[in-house]
């Protein structure tokens, strides 16, 4: 039952599926190739999993990496304003 469950999920959202299996992808490994794997990514969900990167970056203490990526990659303004403020909040604590 577990099977059909995720496999209707995937069929009704593949997007959430394609960040989760990126997301995951990204989740240890090296900036350099994070940003490699991002960028073979579906374009419609690249935006957001940049962030995801960046958000990982500013929490191992990696503010300039993290406003780096955000300012290269996120053309969305009022996201790349918003993460950029979070980034500065990650690098005063």
């Amino acid at each position: 039952m577990d099977a059909v469950t995720k496999k209707l999920a995937e069929l009704s959202r593949p997007d959430l599926v394609a960040i989760d299996h990126f997301g995951k992808a990204i989740g240890n490994a090296p900036v350099d190739a994070a940003l490699e794997g991002i960028g073979k990514a579906p374009v419609d969900q690249r935006e957001q999993l940049y962030l995801q990167l960046a958000g990982r970056e500013a929490n191992n203490g990696d503010a300039a990496r993290a406003r780096q990526i955000i300012s290269d990659h996120v053309t969305n303004p009022y996201q790349r304003r918003q993460a950029l403020d979070e980034v500065v909040g990650h690098s005063d604590a």
